[in-house]
C-alpha cells in the first residue's frame, strides 16, 4: 500500500459505526435502572395473605360456643358447667370435621377463653374459629 492510495482512503467517509460508545452508555442506563428500580418499588412492606380461587370446603357441622360477659359457656344458646362442656366435647371427638365458631364476649378474661380453647384441643378439635365484629 502506498502513501497515495492512505490519502484517496481518508478522503471516503467512515461508513462502519463505532459500536465503544453506544455499549457505554447503554451500560450506564442499565447501572441507572438497576439502582433506581428498587427505590421506585420500595413501599410498606405487607406480607399479603394468600387465598385461592377455590371456594373453602363447608364443615361436616358447626358448632356455635360463646363466653358471656361472667365467663358463663354457652353450646348453641344452652349454658352448661365445666363437667358438661367436657362430655359434649367428648361426643364431638369422633366428628373430626366439626368447625367451631367461638363466641367470646370482649369483656372476659383471656384465662376463660384460653380454658376453653385448651379443652377443644384436648379432644382432639382442630377446626376453630374465632367470631368476631368488624370495626366500623
Amino acid at each position: 500500500m502506498s502513501f497515495s492510495d492512505l490519502e484517496h482512503q481518508a478522503d471516503e467517509a467512515f461508513s462502519e459505526i463505532n459500536m465503544t460508545p453506544l455499549v457505554d452508555v447503554m451500560l450506564v442506563l442499565l447501572i441507572i435502572f438497576m439502582v433506581t428500580m428498587p427505590v421506585l418499588t420500595q413501599a410498606v412492606k405487607v406480607n399479603l395473605p394468600q387465598t385461592s380461587t377455590m371456594p373453602a370446603a363447608l364443615p361436616a357441622s358447626k358448632v356455635n360456643l360463646s363466653i358471656d360477659a361472667n365467663g358463663q359457656w354457652f353450646w348453641e344458646k344452652t349454658p352448661l358447667s365445666d363437667a358438661d362442656m367436657q362430655n359434649k366435647l367428648q361426643a364431638l371427638q369422633t366428628q373430626v370435621d366439626t368447625q367451631i365458631n367461638l363466641h367470646a364476649d370482649q369483656q372476659v378474661t383471656y384465662q376463660r377463653v384460653a380454658a376453653l380453647l385448651a379443652m377443644i384441643q384436648s379432644h382432639g378439635l382442630s377446626k376453630v374459629a374465632l367470631a368476631v365484629t368488624p370495626q366500623s
